[in-house]
């Protein structure tokens, strides 16, 4: 199996120069905490979660989005402009990112790629160069992504004129190197947040989880056409009600149930999905119309090692602090600072004491730019005086 672990970005306009993102645990694997990781072989480990909070605007979807468009890029053989790099990469020069690639057999990849704008503005791959080595069964992990110069195995510049010809600008040559490896997919619910767009199984949802997530409910059934096995026909069904609701598709349905539950049966069909294949589920806001204490069960599916033997990661955005307040290890969390440009700190990099909550660490601004400005409050509060009527403003002067 072939997977993206991580990236650094240099020359966007929204985060700083050689910002980081992975999902290598880079942290020690002992105690209490050796089982929230994956042992992805040769040394590499994974961390089963990932937790990122930054404030409004910082910059997380952004980061999910890069991460989805270049595991898409390098990994399912796709264009700039079929992946998610078509509206999250942003600036006016050349954006260079760097990265890492791994397969289960040891074999571990580095792809340098330049992205420039062409003369219509589109981003097209100006430079790229590929590094590849085998590990071996003493490795270390210091040793994961470390190249050298003789690691490089083909340079975009120096490839024959026919064979450029046949590689279209907005494509990754990496693709000649992947083989038949089985990818480890990348699934994004980034978009979903604005949407509600509900995702769900095509037989039967599971009662337990219709039940775990309201309990007024007596089934939830779908049926298919034998042939073409879409969705014909969906009935819901209240504990109580003599006849169920019915109608040829769950969006039919949809405004009889709260967007806690369209959310959470989503959620969990993703879930699933990504611990049944060992992917990479990105999540923003994880805790959109659900309360915490369902996020909290949800993620404790991938941490769990019973079930998440597919070396599957969860990686999500939250505004529940708490959720991070929880994470055992330094390493399952990032941190995004916004000042002029974001910064991404992993948490594991902070000089921070250890009898220091997360969240406090976050909402103090300790490390600056993850709290709204003071200055920016107070001038906030003085329009909204200014805004307020003659007489609203003698009643509350009295």
């Amino acid at each position: 199996m072939i997977k993206l672990i991580g990236f650094e970005i240099s020359g966007h306009a929204l985060f700083e120069d050689g910002t980081k993102f992975s999902i290598q645990a880079i942290g020690q694997n002992n105690g209490a905490t050796a089982n929230r990781v994956i042992d992805y072989g040769y040394a590499l480990y994974l961390n089963r979660t990932i937790g990122v909070v930054g404030v409004n605007a910082s910059g997380k979807s952004t980061l999910f989005n890069l991460f989805d468009g270049l595991s898409a890029f390098y990994l399912e053989d796709q264009s700039i402009d079929q992946t998610a790099l078509q509206y999250s990469l942003r600036g006016t020069g050349d954006v260079t990112v760097i990265a890492d690639i791994a397969l289960t057999s040891g074999v571990r990849y580095q792809v340098q790629t330049i992205f420039t704008q062409d003369k219509d503005g589109q981003w097209v791959v100006g430079e790229e160069e590929i590094y590849r080595k085998k590990l071996g069964i003493s490795a270390r992990k210091k040793d994961q992504f470390d190249f050298k110069a003789s690691h490089l195995i083909q340079k975009r510049s120096d490839l024959s004129a026919d064979v450029s010809a046949m590689l279209s600008p907005k494509d990754s040559s990496f693709r000649a190197f992947k083989g038949d490896e089985k990818v480890s997919e990348v699934i994004s619910m980034v978009s979903e947040v604005d949407t509600n767009r509900v995702m769900t199984f095509i037989d039967v949802t599971p009662m337990s989880l219709i039940q775990y997530l309201d309990d007024s409910i007596e089934y939830l059934h779908y049926k298919t056409d034998k042939k073409t096995h879409r969705v014909i026909d969906v009935q819901l069904k209240f504990k109580g009600q003599k006849e169920p609701y019915v109608a040829p598709t769950f969006q039919g349905i949809m405004h009889y149930l709260s967007s806690g539950t369209v959310r959470g049966i989503t959620l969990f069909y993703q879930m699933y999905n990504a611990i049944r294949f060992g992917a990479t589920l990105l999540i923003d806001e994880v805790e959109l119309h659900i309360n915490r204490r369902i996020v909290e069960d949800f993620i404790s599916f991938f941490q769990n090692p019973r079930i998440n033997i597919a070396k599957a990661t969860l990686v999500y955005s939250t505004h529940y602090l708490e959720l991070i307040d929880d994470s055992e290890r330094k390493d399952e969390n990032y941190i995004l600072a916004r000042k002029q440009r974001t910064h991404v700190y992993r948490y594991s990099d902070l000089d921070i004491r250890g009898d220091l909550k997360k969240s406090e660490v976050f909402k103090s601004n300790y490390i600056g730019g993850t709290a709204p400005s003071d200055e920016h409050l107070a001038a906030l509060k003085k329009e909204l005086v200014k805004k307020m009527p003659f007489e609203v403003s003698l009643r509350a002067a009295k």
